[in-house]
C-alpha cells in the first residue's frame, strides 16, 4: 500500500486542502488515500475477524483501514506538533474542571448564604445587597458566558478554537475589579454582624451551615472572585506555549492575554493594597504605645518579621533577650517587643522619608548595619537568605522614597486671605485672571447665585499688599460681557480669546495695555483662525499663546489645536502627528519642559487623562506617570508650574476630596497627592478655580468661587521644604585676629547647605570644614566645624556629639568583641575621639572676624 500521498500539517487541526484535492480532511489528520479512515478505526488497535464467510471482502477491507488507522496514528502521536497539541488539550480540561469548581463556590454563596440570609432578613444593609448583585452576576457571567460555552465547543469536534470564547468574557472581566473594595467592606460588615447581631450569629453556627464558615463568615468563599482574575492570566499563559504561530488563535490569544493582564494587575494592586490596609488597620489595634493610625493613604506594609534591632546610641549593652518583631514601612520602621500572639509593645520608631544621608553595610551573613540621619542601627536574624530579603527591602523603600521626594508634602499650609470685596467681582464664577505686579487682574464671569444679574466685561484689580478690590478704568474697544474665555499674560499685556454668553459662542480677541489701561480688538489676521469656542484653554509657550480644546458653537467638544504668534499677529493651525486627545472642556493646560500638558476636563464624561504635546516632535502621546490611575475625574480646575512640578489644583469629586491639590513631576514620572489638615474643599460642580502665577518664592495664590457663598474666596497656599540641600562649594577668605590666614596647598574648602524657610523662619547657613583648621583661642587649640554668625562659633552640635560619646563609653567591651562589627565601632570611636574633643564650654572668639560667606 502506497503511503506517499500522505501528509501530516503542523498543527492537526489546521487544514489547508488547496493544494492537493485528492487529500480529504478529518478533524485529527490527513489522508491520500481515495477511500477515508474513520476516527473509529484510527483510534483502534484490533478488530474481530471470526464473521461468515460472505462478509470476508468486508473484513479485509476492515483490516486495511486498522492497519492504514494505525499508520497515521504513529505519525501523528510521534509528532511534537501532536504532543502541543495534547498539552493544549489538557490545559483547556483543567481550565474546565477549575471553572467548574468556581462556579460550584459561587452557586454555595448564592443558594445558600445570601438568599437565606435575604428571606430571613437577617442583614439589612446596602453593602450586603451590593456584594449579593456582584455574586450573582458573576455566577451569570461565567456559568452562561464561558462555561457553557466551553463545554459546547469541546463537544464538537469539527469547531476545535477557543479565541473567541475568551475574546467575549474578557471584556466583561472587567467587572471583577471593582469588587474588590466591595469585598472589604463586606467582610467588615460581616464580622460586626457576628458580634453583634445574634440572629445571624445563631444562624451561622448552625450545623448546616458549615460548609460557607471559615476565619470570619465566609469569608473563605468571598475572596474566591478576587483570586479567580489572575488565574485566568496564567491558562492563556500556558495555552500560549502550545499553540503554533500558524493557527489563527495565537494571535488572537496574545491580544487576550495583554488585555487580561491589565485586569488582573489592577486586581492585584487593589488586593494588595486592600490586604495591607486591613493589617494595617489591626497593627494599630495590636501595637501598644502607638500613638497614630497606621492606617494612611499612602502607606503600605512591605515587610514583617522577627529580626532585632540594635540602637547604638541607647543605653542598652547588648540586644534584648526578649522577642522581637520589626515592620517595614513605606515611610517608617516599627521595632516591637512581642508581648503575645497579638499584642505588641513599641520600641522605637526609624523615619525613612526626610533623609539627609543613609547607608546599609552587611556585617555578617546573618546581620547588617543601617545608618540614616547619623544614627546607628544594627540588624540580626538567624536566616541568611531572611537576612537578604530584608538588605533588598529596605534598599527599594528608601529608593522609592528618594524618587518620591515626599518632604514637602509636610509642610503645605492653606490660608485664606481677608480680602475687602466691597468693589471687587460678586457671586460670579467663570471669570479669568492673572497676575501682574503684586496685582490680581480679574474680567468677566457669569451669575453664580443671583440669576438676575448680567454677565460682567468690568476689569478687576486686587491689591496684594492692601487686600482691596477696586474696579479699573479702561478706555479704548472694550470687550463684550463673557464668561469661559481665556486670559493671558504676554509681553505687559492681556490676552483676552473667545468665550460665550448664554448660547452665544465668541472667536475674537482683545489686547489690554497694563500701562495706557486700553482695550484694543486684534483684527487682519494671518493664517487659520480658530473657531468659535468656550471653555477653552491658553497657553504662552515659546513666544507663542497655545489654543487647546474648548465647546464649540454647535454644542460639539473641541480637540484641535492653534497657534498664535502675538508679534506677528499670525494664527496657524496645528497638525499633530498621531493620536490626539479626546475632545473636552473646562480642562487645564501647562506649559513645562517643551511639552504642553493637558489635564482632565469634561466631554462625553468627566475625564483624568494626562495628554503631552512636544513642542519640537508636533506629537501628543500620553506619558507613563505613577500613581496617575488614582487621579480622579476633574473640570474647571488649574493647574501651574511650581518648582520643577506641575500643580494640579481644585475641582475633584467629592469622594476623593484629599486629591484637591496633586503633584506631578515629568522628569520623574510621579504624581503624589498632596494633603494638609486644614485644606479647603475644592470640589463640586460650582467651582471655578484658576491660579495663574507666582505670588512670591513659596506662595500659590488660589481663588475660586464655591457654592453657597456670595464673594469668591480666595486662599494662598504655601509649600515649604525642610530638606537640606547641597548649593555649592566656594572658598572663602578668613580673617583671624586681624590677619589674613596663610593660603595653604590645600586650600579651605566649604560645603554649604541651605535651609528652605517655612512659615517666616530665617534663612540657615550650615558649613562643613574639610581643611585641617584650628583657630588660637586663650591659648588653647579648638578645631571648628559649624560657623553661624561672624564673630562667634557655635559648637552646640559638638556638646551634643560630646555627650553622646559619653554614653558610647558605656558599651561593654564584652558585647562588642561578641559581634562581627567590632572594628566597625572600633574605627568610628577612634574617628570621633579626635573630632568630638571639646572643651565642656565655648566662648566667643575675641578680636576675630571674618568676611561675609555668602
Amino acid at each position: 500500500m502506497d503511503f506517499s500521498e500522505w501528509k501530516l500539517v503542523e498543527d492537526p487541526l489546521e487544514i489547508n486542502n488547496n493544494n492537493n484535492p485528492n487529500i480529504k480532511i478529518y478533524p485529527k489528520y490527513l489522508l491520500g488515500e481515495n477511500e477515508p479512515v474513520s476516527l473509529n478505526y484510527l483510534n483502534k488497535t484490533s478488530i474481530n475477524i471470526s464473521q461468515p464467510a460472505e462478509s470476508f471482502n468486508q473484513t479485509v477491507i476492515d483490516l486495511q483501514r486498522l492497519f492504514r488507522g494505525l499508520v497515521i496514528r504513529k505519525k501523528i502521536v510521534s509528532s511534537p506538533e501532536y504532543k502541543k497539541y495534547q498539552m493544549k488539550e489538557q490545559v483547556v480540561s483543567e481550565l474546565i474542571s477549575s471553572e467548574e469548581v468556581y462556579i460550584n463556590i459561587l452557586s454555595t454563596l448564592k443558594n445558600d448564604f445570601f438568599n437565606p440570609i435575604k428571606k430571613l432578613n437577617l442583614i439589612s444593609d446596602k453593602r450586603f445587597d451590593v456584594l449579593s448583585t456582584y455574586i450573582d452576576n458573576f455566577y451569570t457571567l461565567n456559568k452562561q458566558e464561558f462555561y457553557d460555552r466551553l463545554i459546547k465547543r469541546r463537544n464538537n469536534p469539527n469547531n476545535n478554537y477557543w479565541a473567541d470564547i475568551f475574546e467575549t468574557f474578557v471584556e466583561k472581566l472587567k467587572f471583577y475589579s471593582p469588587y474588590v473594595n466591595s469585598y472589604d467592606q463586606a467582610c467588615e460588615l460581616l464580622d460586626e454582624q457576628y458580634k453583634k447581631n445574634i440572629k445571624f450569629r445563631n444562624w451561622m453556627k448552625d450545623p448546616k451551615q458549615k460548609h460557607i464558615r471559615g476565619k470570619s463568615p465566609a469569608q473563605n468563599h468571598l475572596v474566591t472572585p478576587i483570586q479567580r482574575g489572575p488565574r485566568y492570566v496564567l491558562f492563556i499563559k500556558r495555552l500560549l506555549k502550545y499553540i503554533p504561530p500558524s493557527n489563527p488563535d495565537y494571535k488572537h490569544f496574545k491580544q487576550i492575554f495583554k488585555r487580561i493582564k491589565i485586569i488582573a494587575d489592577e486586581i492585584n494592586e487593589k488586593r494588595d493594597e486592600l490586604l495591607s490596609v486591613r493589617r494595617l488597620r489591626e497593627l494599630t489595634i495590636e501595637i501598644k504605645k502607638l500613638n497614630f493610625n497606621l492606617a494612611q493613604p499612602g502607606r503600605f506594609l512591605i515587610k514583617e518579621g522577627e529580626i532585632k534591632i540594635f540602637d547604638v546610641q541607647q543605653k542598652s549593652k547588648h540586644f534584648s533577650t526578649k522577642k522581637q518583631t520589626t515592620f517595614l514601612l513605606t515611610d517608617f520602621i516599627i521595632s516591637t517587643f512581642h508581648t503575645s500572639s497579638n499584642s505588641y509593645t513599641t520600641r522605637f520608631i526609624i523615619p525613612l522619608v526626610n533623609t539627609i544621608e543613609h547607608k546599609i553595610q552587611q556585617l555578617t551573613k546573618t546581620s547588617f548595619m543601617f545608618m540614616i540621619n547619623f544614627k546607628e542601627y544594627h540588624f540580626q536574624h538567624n536566616d541568611e537568605i531572611e537576612t537578604q530579603e530584608w538588605i533588598e527591602a529596605l534598599n527599594q523603600t528608601l529608593q522609592r522614597n528618594l524618587e518620591k521626594k515626599r518632604s514637602f508634602l509636610d509642610l503645605v499650609e492653606w490660608r485664606k486671605l481677608p480680602v475687602n470685596w466691597e468693589n471687587g467681582p460678586k457671586h460670579h464664577k467663570s471669570g479669568k485672571g492673572v497676575i501682574y505686579k503684586n496685582s490680581l487682574y480679574y474680567f468677566g464671569g457669569e451669575p453664580h447665585l443671583d440669576k438676575t444679574r448680567l454677565f460682567s466685561n468690568d476689569l478687576f484689580k486686587l491689591d496684594l499688599v492692601k487686600l482691596k478690590w477696586e474696579t479699573v478704568l479702561t478706555v479704548g474697544n472694550k470687550p463684550s460681557p463673557r464668561s469661559e474665555h481665556s486670559l493671558t499674560l504676554f509681553d505687559k499685556k492681556l490676552f483676552l480669546i473667545g468665550g460665550k454668553k448664554n448660547k452665544i459662542k465668541y472667536a475674537d480677541l482683545y489686547s489690554y495695555t497694563f500701562d495706557t489701561k486700553k482695550w484694543t480688538k486684534l483684527t487682519k489676521f494671518k493664517g487659520n483662525l480658530p473657531s468659535k469656542r468656550s471653555g477653552h484653554t491658553a497657553t504662552v509657550a515659546q513666544d507663542k499663546i497655545w489654543i487647546f480644546g474648548g465647546k464649540g458653537e454647535d454644542g460639539k467638544y473641541l480637540n484641535d489645536l492653534y497657534m498664535y504668534d502675538p508679534l506677528l499677529n499670525i494664527w496657524k493651525f496645528i497638525n499633530p502627528i498621531g493620536k490626539s486627545p479626546p475632545a473636552r472642556e473646562k480642562h487645564s493646560c501647562t506649559f513645562q519642559h517643551g511639552y504642553l500638558m493637558v489635564v482632565g476636563g469634561i466631554g462625553r464624561n468627566r475625564m483624568s487623562d494626562i495628554w503631552c504635546y512636544s513642542l519640537k516632535k508636533n506629537k501628543w502621546f500620553r506619558p507613563e506617570i505613577r500613581g496617575i490611575k488614582n487621579l480622579s475625574n476633574r473640570y474647571s480646575h488649574s493647574s501651574l508650574h511650581f518648582r520643577d512640578k506641575i500643580y494640579i489644583i481644585g475641582n475633584s469629586e467629592p469622594l476623593n476630596s484629599n486629591q484637591a491639590i496633586t503633584a506631578v513631576d515629568l522628569q520623574s514620572k510621579t504624581c503624589e497627592f498632596v494633603n494638609s489638615e486644614n485644606s479647603p474643599k475644592l470640589i463640586g460642580e460650582n467651582i471655578s478655580c484658576f491660579c495663574n502665577n507666582k505670588l512670591n518664592q513659596n506662595c500659590i495664590l488660589v481663588m475660586c468661587t464655591t457654592a453657597n457663598q456670595l464673594n469668591n474666596l480666595i486662599y494662598t497656599l504655601k509649600i515649604s521644604s525642610r530638606k537640606w540641600v547641597k548649593e555649592t562649594t566656594r572658598d572663602y577668605n578668613i580673617m583671624i585676629n586681624n590677619k589674613k590666614k596663610k593660603k595653604t596647598n590645600k586650600p579651605i574648602r566649604y560645603n554649604v547647605f541651605k535651609l528652605f524657610p517655612s512659615n517666616n523662619s530665617k534663612e540657615e547657613i550650615k558649613i562643613t570644614n574639610k581643611a585641617n583648621s584650628t583657630i588660637n583661642h586663650l591659648k588653647k587649640k579648638h578645631s571648628y566645624a559649624l560657623l553661624e554668625s561672624p564673630q562667634t562659633i557655635n559648637l552646640m552640635k559638638q556638646e551634643e556629639r560630646r555627650k553622646m560619646k559619653e554614653k558610647e563609653k558605656k558599651i561593654n567591651n564584652k558585647f562588642i568583641k561578641a559581634h562581627a562589627w567590632q572594628n566597625v565601632l572600633n574605627y568610628q570611636n577612634s574617628k570621633k575621639k579626635n573630632t568630638l574633643k571639646k572643651r565642656r564650654y565655648s566662648y566667643p572668639i575675641r578680636n576675630t572676624n571674618i568676611q561675609s560667606l555668602i
